[in-house]
């Protein structure tokens, strides 16, 4: 008896170390949100026409408030029913899985990009990227919420909602896919990457353009390595250390690359092309004629828009400067090259 009373109260100091996680998650959001809610209402919400792209930058953008804030009230909330504790609880899990797999998707239609949507490439990836989620998304769904004698002591004891999840696998599993998937990414990324800086003469553009685009995805798999570690290696009343901070990585990290790229994407409508510029750009509105750009020792195709039915195609070759406008129905792409 005096040692489930010690487990509990353990279990106690755990969990407010880890809601001040959570608050700290929540300020890092708000933080963010707050450095580039001029950028966004500038680039973004100024005279931009729904596309995949935009949808997609919102969802990842604003969904990851409702999941850490779910996560906070699960942690937070005294004395509510067991079911609605359950309930609760699957919510802020299923919030934070979605946040994850939306930037996952915005990860794989960058590098989609990047190798310019070769087929094999695009087939494969969308093949392991369902496979994994609903890997992940089953093992997920399958914890019983319902059955946690330890939990519905430390109810009794606290009444605080029980840890449905601490006594399972499935968040491990789903951390463990999202590693194995994300080192897919970072190895398609690296090979493209490698390619281009053995190219002579290729360009400081391209050069950051990887070196930004490697960094977001060594960023969010050191973050999903972390959380791993900690559920094996920590003590098990610290297996959700970490866990708040995955969703808000996920969306600072992706929002912050769709941002640039946009932004990138109307400066170049007022910008002279010949300089040189950052990021993976979304295409300007596309004018009357056609013209093709060029850049010394770099050839290749992008096509990047938030706009409906437009695809821009860039052609970077030796001599000339020339931009392509070609009409696409209904797509809106993230970058090819």
């Amino acid at each position: 008896m005096i040692e489930d009373a010690q487990a509990l109260l353990h279990y106690m100091e755990a969990l407010h170390v880890v809601v001040h996680i959570e608050y700290a998650s929540i300020a890092l959001l708000f933080y963010d949100y707050l450095l580039t809610i001029g950028r966004e209402i500038r680039f973004v919400w100024d005279r931009t026409p729904w596309s995949l792209g935009r949808a997609l930058f919102f969802i990842t953008r604003y969904m990851p408030f409702i999941g850490t804030f779910l996560t906070l009230h699960v942690d937070m909330i005294r004395s509510a029913s067991l079911p609605s504790c359950a309930r609760w609880t699957q919510a802020a899990v299923y919030f934070n899985v979605a946040d994850i797999v939306i930037a996952e998707i915005i990860l794989t239609l960058r590098v989609m990009a990047i190798w310019a949507r070769n087929r094999k490439v695009a087939i494969s990836l969308v093949v392991i990227f369902i496979g994994l989620v609903l890997v992940a998304v089953v093992t997920v769904a399958r914890v019983q919420v319902g059955q946690n004698p330890f939990g519905e002591a430390l109810y009794g004891a606290y009444g605080v909602c029980p840890p449905y999840f601490a006594g399972s696998n499935a968040l491990s599993v789903a951390y463990m896919v999202l590693v194995a998937y994300e080192t897919v990414l970072l190895i398609l990324t690296l090979i493209k990457a490698i390619g281009h800086w053995r190219e002579p003469g290729s360009s400081s553009f391209i050069n950051v353009f990887f070196a930004d685009g490697l960094s977001y995805n060594c960023f969010i798999l050191a973050s999903s390595t972390a959380n791993i570690i900690i559920r094996y290696q920590a003590p098990s009343d610290y297996i959700n250390l970490l866990a708040p901070l995955q969703p808000v990585l996920h969306s600072i990290l992706t929002g912050r690359m769709m941002l640039h790229l946009r932004q990138d994407a109307v400066l170049a409508g007022h910008l002279d092309t010949s300089h040189t510029r950052t990021g993976l750009d979304f295409a300007p509105t596309p004018q009357a004629g056609s013209s093709l750009i060029q850049t010394s020792g770099v050839e290749f195709t992008e096509a990047i828009s938030f706009e409906i039915g437009t695809l821009t195609d860039v052609d970077l070759s030796d001599s000339e400067t020339r931009v392509d406008h070609r009409p696409h129905h209904s797509r809106s792409w993230f970058g090819e090259r």
